[in-house]
């Protein structure tokens, strides 16, 4: 038969108590452990997020810098076109001007052409009234003679 006594009583319950306090050691020591895995997961995290935010920074940079080129080819396509407009403008002005000297050139041909056609009368004209001058000097020229012959004929008839 057991007796039941106070010291055996105590030291049933600090077995027990021992017992339980071993096995809270091991939970807290199994909550560390994942507490560290935690840990370090978070940390690996955090710099897989500034790699990403390293790595967004750079693709934000070329980006702008991207922009920059975009909106500076844009500017030099914009300056381009306006220079090709200027351009433009002044070759339809050439072609105004060169038709209108073709048409003044035109104008002056006909001109010319008219001139010409107003000499050629005036040459023949020239040429009648020349004839006419040589016929009207021969036919005075003949009419003197007559004249002097037909003095001469009233002296001699006298």
């Amino acid at each position: 038969m057991i007796l039941y006594s106070p010291l055996l009583y105590v030291a049933r319950n600090s077995l027990g108590k021992t017992h339980q306090l071993r096995s809270k050691i091991k939970e807290l020591k199994a909550e560390k452990e994942e507490q560290e895995k935690l840990r370090g997961n978070i940390a690996l995290y955090y710099q897989n997020l500034e790699k990403v935010y390293k790595r967004k920074d750079l693709e934000m940079k070329e980006q702008t810098k991207l922009m920059e080129n975009l909106k500076t080819e844009n500017e030099k396509m914009q300056n381009k076109k306006t220079e090709l407009n200027q351009l433009r403008n002044e070759i339809n002005e050439l072609k105004r001007e060169k038709e209108e000297q073709e048409n003044l050139r035109g104008k002056i041909a006909m001109y010319y052409q008219f001139l010409e056609k107003v000499h050629t009368r005036k040459d023949v004209q020239l040429k009648k009234q020349k004839t006419l001058l040589e016929k009207l000097k021969k036919e005075k020229g003949e009419t003197k003679k007559m004249q002097n012959q037909q003095t001469e004929l009233t002296q001699l008839r006298n």
